[in-house]
């Protein structure tokens, strides 16, 4: 579950996947889920980024804000926004 940017998982993920060949597993087989930390909300900016980790392989990824939002309603609003356009 990393929490970084796609382009700063590729190669990461690519060292990930060369050390799993190594001890004999599948990397298709390893689950990955993407975590955006995102500081605005801007529904392009998630959409990009959820695609970009699905590019990588990630079966799941999930939105963290890190801006305020202390009203519940809004939360929930916000990822359902999130799974809106993250579905393409």
């Amino acid at each position: 579950m990393p929490i970084m940017a796609p382009a700063q998982a590729e190669p990461k993920l690519a060292m990930l996947r060369e050390h799993l060949k190594s001890f004999g597993r599948d990397p298709a087989t390893f689950g990955l889920e993407g975590w955006l930390r995102m500081d605005e909300a801007d529904p392009e900016l998630w959409a990009q980024a959820a695609q970009g980790w699905k590019r990588l392989g990630a079966q799941m990824v999930m939105l963290y804000p890190m801006y305020r939002m202390p009203e519940l309603d809004r939360q929930i609003e916000t990822l359902r926004r999130f799974k809106e356009v993250a579905a393409g």
